[in-house]
């Protein structure tokens, strides 16, 4: 059973989580219109480490492991080393 404050932090992950979620979701559609956005991709990025230090912090590993994966595409992405294509957007966006 989780404390009392392990319950608001868990909530406070959860609210943050949604908020960047959906900006997400925004981002990754004008990605799909603009592929080479560099602060675009740097800003996706950004969004899934913030949601991978949250749920390290409280421990949700599985969380963790999506995220970091997530992270790893995406810095391949900003990298150059993959390009972003529609099985990557669909897989993304899912």
């Amino acid at each position: 059973m989780l404390s009392e404050l392990e319950q608001e932090l868990f909530q406070d992950f959860l609210l943050e989580s949604r908020e960047i979620v959906e900006k997400l979701d925004e981002q990754l559609v004008a990605l799909e219109q603009d592929p080479k956005n560099g602060e675009l991709l740097n800003s996706i990025f950004r969004g899934f480490h913030t949601i991978k230090g949250g749920a390290g912090f409280l421990d949700v590993g599985p969380m963790v492991t999506l995220c970091h994966q997530a992270e790893e595409l995406f810095n391949q992405l900003r990298h150059g080393d993959k390009q972003v294509d529609a099985e990557l957007m669909d897989a993304s966006l899912a």
